[in-house]
C-alpha cells in the first residue's frame, strides 16, 4: 500500500477494511520534514534458502546502531532473484527528528521474515554492505 500527498508533522486515522467490514482502525503521526537530506547510500544483497535458491517475495528489516542508538528500520521486498536494496541515507534516529548518522563504527543489523521459508539475521559494518554477504534464512523460528 503506498500512502501519496500526505504532509510532515499530522496525525491521520485509518481504517484496513476485509470486503466490506472493518478489521482495523489505526493512527499514525508522519514525521516532521528534515531541513537538510544525507547523501545517498545504497545498500543491497540477496537472500537465499538453505539450498541457496533465491527468495521471492521475503521481508527484509534494516536497523543501524552506534553503541546504544538505534535507527529507525527500512525494510525491503525481494525480488525474483531473491535481491533486495535499501538506501541508508533514508535512516533516521528513532524520535525521526534528524538523519540517523552512520560512521566506520556503524552495526548494521539485518532481519529477514520469508514466512513458511523461515527467517534470517545476520550483521555487518559499512564498506562490507555493497553487496551484504548473502543472506540464508532458515526454517528456525
Amino acid at each position: 500500500m503506498t500512502l501519496e500527498n500526505l504532509k510532515s508533522g499530522k496525525t491521520y486515522t485509518f481504517a484496513i477494511y476485509q470486503g466490506i467490514g472493518k478489521k482495523y482502525i489505526g493512527r499514525l503521526t508522519t514525521a516532521q520534514a528534515l531541513s537538510s537530506l544525507p547523501s545517498p547510500n545504497p545498500v543491497y544483497g540477496r537472500v537465499l534458502d538453505k539450498n541457496k535458491k533465491p527468495i521471492v517475495g521475503a521481508m527484509v528489516y534494516l536497523r543501524a546502531k552506534n553503541g546504544s542508538k538505534s535507527s529507525t528500520l527500512l525494510s525491503a521486498l525481494t525480488n525474483l532473484s531473491g535481491r533486495w536494496s535499501l538506501d541508508l541515507g533514508n535512516l533516521r534516529t528513532e524520535d525521526f527528528k534528524s538523519a540517523f548518522p552512520t560512521s566506520a563504527s556503524t552495526v548494521e543489523e539485518i532481519l529477514i521474515y520469508a514466512g513458511t521459508k523461515g527467517t534470517g539475521k545476520a550483521t555487518t559494518s559499512p564498506g562490507k554492505d555493497k553487496p551484504w554477504p548473502d543472506l540464508i534464512v532458515t526454517n528456525e523460528k
